[in-house]
């Protein structure tokens, strides 16, 4: 019973950064071309969907 504890924490773990990446990803999508922030805003968008698509893998 308690060898099943640290998978429960890792899926618990997982769930939570697959959330705020999510979240991370959606926010990043809102900034608009022609902003200042934009070029940086897509490179944060690319990085964190590569991060998103590996967690999910597992």
């Amino acid at each position: 019973m308690l060898a099943s504890i640290p998978a429960n924490a890792d899926n618990v773990e997982r769930n939570r950064m697959l959330s705020q990446l999510q979240s991370i990803i959606n926010r990043l999508e809102k900034v608009q071309n022609g902003t200042t922030a934009y070029l940086k805003a897509q490179e944060l968008l690319l990085s964190a969907n590569n991060k998103l698509k590996q967690l999910q893998v597992k």
